[in-house]
């Protein structure tokens, strides 16, 4: 007889969501039924004796909260979005089992042991963790997961039922290096926020798993806090040359010290120049790190030129709410005059935009057109 499960407390007007699981505990199906009935009605085959939700289950209780938060009363719209649920979970995660053996887990993870996770460095955006297995572990491992949960900064309505305790789990990821792996960069978090992180150890081909680590909570800084201490993770990476200058003469950021010889180094030299650029645009220079990267990015889809960039996207209106908005990417267009000329900003000779810039590329064409 197939297992169900019956979830409350997810679904408006007192309704249950009904779980059906397969042979491994996969998700075969997805129904309603109301709470009343859920009361009065006690079928065998709900029992889950010695079986605990796994954290796919978890996903899959905060997936059909959402779903029952978006559609309302409508029971017609909910059992549209069920269905829908149900076709991606089983496109996705189709082997994904809801339930484990506690028993047979608790011997597996008392002969492997959880590693011991400690939180090194904390920013803006990102926060370095580390670990240390313990009990011999790391020779059978074949490679880490880490955990990253974060605090609502609004209760959602399962959490006020008293579920998930206004965590939100955003994913799991697993470490590079394989078995010798001990530290994690956990990226594109949010300045100003509380987070959490565990992380366990895995066998060749899942065969075990050692028990979940403590709980490291940390909270990340402001921008303007990691930038002064360096812990604020740039940009660079997705940015070319010529928009990277240009987005360092648009935005004020920290120098940093001179060279004590006589003459400038190269970098030197670079930044004096950007430092001109900044100084020509005076006070009006007060684009964020953020915006100003947005709208680097933005840039590449512009195919008219900065004009294009600057009216985002408008023919003929100008809407008085996108003036600050267009106000920060005349400050991009007037610093890329300034360091590349007048015709740069008006083409879009590499279809990237008027900030991406290639001269050697450029060179290498205007030489083969005169041949």
């Amino acid at each position: 007889m197939a297992r169900r499960l019956r979830w409350t407390g997810l679904l408006p007007r007192d309704m249950a969501a009904l779980i059906y699981l397969g042979p491994s505990f996969e998700l075969v199906d997805i129904g309603t039924e109301s709470v009343a009935e859920v009361l009065d009605s006690a079928a065998a085959g709900d029992s889950a004796d010695n079986l605990q939700e796994t954290s796919a289950a978890a996903e899959l209780r905060r997936a059909i909260a959402r779903a029952g938060a978006a559609c309302g009363a409508s029971e017609e719209a909910l059992r549209s979005r069920l269905l829908r649920l149900l076709g991606i979970w089983q496109r996705s995660r189709r082997h994904a089992a809801l339930l484990e053996d506690v028993a047979a887990n608790a011997g597996n993870l008392a002969r492997r042991p959880a590693p011991l996770l400690f939180s090194d460095r904390v920013g803006s955006n990102m926060a370095d963790v580390s670990w240390e297995p313990l009990g011999g572990v790391a020779p059978e491992a074949a490679f880490y997961e880490i955990e990253l949960y974060r605090h609502r900064s609004v209760p959602s309505r399962a959490s006020r039922q008293g579920h998930e305790e206004g965590l939100e789990r955003l994913g799991t990821f697993c470490a590079p290096g394989g078995p010798g792996a001990r530290n994690f960069c956990l990226q594109r978090l949010e300045p100003l926020r509380w987070y959490r992180a565990r992380v366990r150890a895995v066998g060749a081909g899942r065969s075990w798993v050692s028990s979940w680590s403590r709980e490291v909570s940390f909270k990340t800084l402001s921008t303007k806090e990691a930038r002064a201490a360096g812990l604020h993770v740039s940009a660079d990476n997705f940015l070319v040359k010529s928009e990277r200058r240009i987005h360092s003469a648009a935005i004020e950021e920290q120098s940093p010290e001179s060279s004590e010889d006589l003459l400038p180094t190269p970098e030197e030299v670079e930044r004096m120049r950007l430092e001109h650029v900044l100084d020509l645009l005076g006070d009006t220079t007060n684009v964020s790190n953020y915006k100003g990267v947005k709208n680097m990015l933005d840039a590449r889809y512009c195919k008219g030129g900065w004009q294009d960039f600057v009216k985002m996207g408008s023919r003929f209106g100008r809407p008085a709410s996108q003036r600050e908005e267009r106000l920060d990417r005349m400050k991009l267009v007037l610093a890329a005059e300034e360091l590349y000329g007048h015709d740069y900003p008006k083409q879009n000779a590499w279809s990237m935009g008027p900030f991406y810039y290639e001269e050697l590329g450029m060179h290498n064409l205007e030489s083969a057109a005169k041949l």
